[in-house]
């Protein structure tokens, strides 16, 4: 006998729900009814009150770029055009710039929510922003605003910019949920003028998937740096002696996975070693860099086996690990050349230890899975 109505939530004109807080009743069905009518429409974002709830619609939509930034960048208020990440950014440096106080955006989600992408965004939209500034800056003073490219500003976002493909060849993979998953942390920092210009940034990185160069997962591949580097041949074979190919090398054909549907990975590559001139590296250093990478693929192929004891040995027993064969034995060779260190060196750093005995100090052979360790650890 007290029975009341209840309104539906205003969910039917889902496409027209630009911010979650307008609707009557929001529960937990109305708000996934209206995310994914919106999803279907290819509306991947909304708003609720000063979020900005992002699915990655796992596709390009022609909804981004430098004249799409200037409408939002242009607009009064976040009414005028549809929820955007770079409404978000847009508010975020106005704030900085009018308020002189410090503002952040904290971008999170679960793996192939679209993290990356997502910051790549903002990062542009700052960079433009800027720009304008630098150019609204001239005109008020009179003076004929720098050419695009030549100003401090300009080449301190290019730099960074640039550091993405760097970013991502070294610290992303693909796994089995996502093509470009970032494997680490990173907080950006901008460091910006009264006016907006970009004149400083810093990035930190934290909690990058180590473990991953010596043992990705099955159905996995390892970071993409190193089928960038196989693929666009930067190395010569002289030093990559297994070749080109990823299956020769132990590390890459753990995971039994070698490509990414739709990537060049030589284009990417490319990318990545003009990312590395853009940042500053000189041609020498970008070789220091390829080299120490192709290290760490030569690693993986040096494999150990049991040396027979040798009485008199001033290894303790004289039985422990050694170089397994001649094809580990020249894996072995290009990544001492890789390193610029001797190569029996190397091998003994990989497979002895020092003990402290009283006063004096003895050298014992690894067993085969200690200089295993040894190795990976390197690497």
């Amino acid at each position: 006998s007290h029975l009341r109505l209840i309104a539906p939530p205003r969910v039917a004109m889902a496409e027209g729900v630009h911010d979650l807080t307008t609707v009557d009743r929001l529960d937990e069905s109305a708000l996934l009814k209206i995310l994914g009518e919106r999803y279907g429409t290819d509306t991947c974002y909304t708003y609720i009150g000063p979020i900005l709830v992002a699915i990655n619609p796992l596709k390009d939509l022609p909804i981004y770029g430098e004249a799409q930034a200037t409408k939002y960048r242009k607009a009064a208020s976040r009414s005028e055009l549809p929820p955007h990440v770079y409404r978000i950014a847009h508010e975020a440096f106005t704030e900085m710039v009018d308020e002189r106080m410090n503002q952040s955006v904290v971008v999170s989600g679960e793996s192939g929510a679209g993290k990356t992408e997502t910051t790549k965004h903002i990062i542009r939209l700052v960079s433009w922003a800027s720009t304008a500034a630098i150019a609204a800056a001239a005109n008020a003073a009179g003076v004929a605003a720098p050419a695009s490219g030549s100003s401090v500003g300009a080449a301190l976002e290019a730099k960074l910019l640039a550091t993405n493909p760097i970013l991502e060849a070294l610290g992303n993979c693909r796994t089995t949920r996502n093509d470009n998953s970032s494997r680490f942390g990173k907080f950006v920092r901008l460091s910006c003028a009264g006016s907006g210009a970009i004149t400083g940034c810093s990035v930190d990185t934290y909690l990058l998937e180590k473990s991953r160069v010596v043992s990705p997962s099955a159905g996995e591949r390892n970071f993409h740096v190193y089928y960038q580097l196989l693929a666009s041949g930067a190395l010569s074979p002289e030093l990559m002696t297994p070749g080109t190919e990823p299956s020769a090398y132990a590390y890459l054909k753990a995971s039994g996975v070698y490509t990414i549907k739709g990537v060049d990975d030589k284009v990417h590559g490319e990318r990545t070693t003009s990312a590395l001139k853009a940042v500053g590296l000189g041609d020498e250093d970008v070789q220091l860099v390829l080299e120490l990478l192709g290290a760490t693929l030569l690693l993986g192929n040096v494999a150990f086996g049991e040396s027979p004891a040798a009485a008199g040995s001033d290894h303790g027993d004289g039985s422990g690990a050694m170089v397994k064969d001649a094809a580990a034995r020249a894996a072995l060779a290009a990544a001492a050349k890789a390193l610029g260190c001797d190569e029996a060196e190397l091998e003994e750093g990989m497979t002895t230890k020092r003990l402290r005995a009283g006063a004096e100090w003895i050298t014992k052979r690894h067993s085969v899975d200690e200089a295993v360790s040894a190795r990976d650890a390197l690497a």
